[in-house]
């Protein structure tokens, strides 16, 4: 399920950008001038949750898709209630809140080592197969690329290093510096990186938000 959400997404918020690298001769020709100047990415366009839903079923045998669906699914809904309520917390905590809240919601026995190994795999999130052939062609044709994600900075460092992305992105903006998530209408007028956040939500610019 994951995969086919994943390429939806993409296609729906991309499909220029995508477009204008689709051949090897489109790259070569973009070098010069691209058309595409900038992609800030979500982490979850990057990195693959596929392990920690096979981790789950390891932890509870039989419910692994059960378990890591009730997962994200709070997870999100916990972004969407402190945005509404202006009651912060980093998305690393959200995240172990979430965990405890489906713990309890499907009976789960989440014992505090079950716990700990859930919560660090969030920390050895390994990429997508095409990841890093795509942002590799999207570096040699001088597209500038950068994070924009709801991870923790703690999360994106971490996690770039354990995909072995090291050296392919620029900026890596993680909206807990302005202690919001990318829901809340403000951020973008809110970040000290105000300049750069307009830039990559401006398609007009050749910038694109993934």
């Amino acid at each position: 399920m994951l995969p086919l959400n994943r390429r939806r997404f993409v296609n729906f918020t991309a499909a220029s950008a995508v477009a204008s690298f689709a051949s090897p001769a489109r790259i070569a020709a973009a070098k010069s001038e691209p058309r595409v100047k900038a992609i800030a990415f979500d982490g979850l366009v990057v990195f693959d949750l596929g392990p920690i839903v096979a981790l789950a079923e390891q932890l509870f045998p039989g419910r692994g898709t059960e378990v890591s669906n009730a997962w994200r699914s709070r997870q999100f809904e916990y972004t969407w209630l402190r945005t509404l309520t202006g009651d912060y917390a980093n998305f690393w905590q959200v995240t172990g809140d979430a965990l405890t809240f489906t713990a309890k919601l499907l009976d789960l026995d989440l014992t505090q080592e079950k716990h700990d190994r859930l919560m660090e795999a969030f920390l050895r999130l390994k990429a997508w197969p095409d990841v890093l052939p795509t942002l590799t062609a999207f570096k040699g044709a001088g597209v500038r690329m950068a994070f924009l994600s709801d991870f923790s900075a703690e999360m994106l460092d971490a996690n770039i290093r354990s995909a072995g992305l090291d050296g392919l992105f620029g900026d890596r903006l993680s909206t807990d510096r302005v202690r919001a998530f990318k829901l809340d209408p403000h951020i973008a007028s809110t970040t000290p990186d105000k300049g750069l956040l307009q830039y990559m939500f401006n398609p007009k610019n050749g910038s694109w938000l993934i």
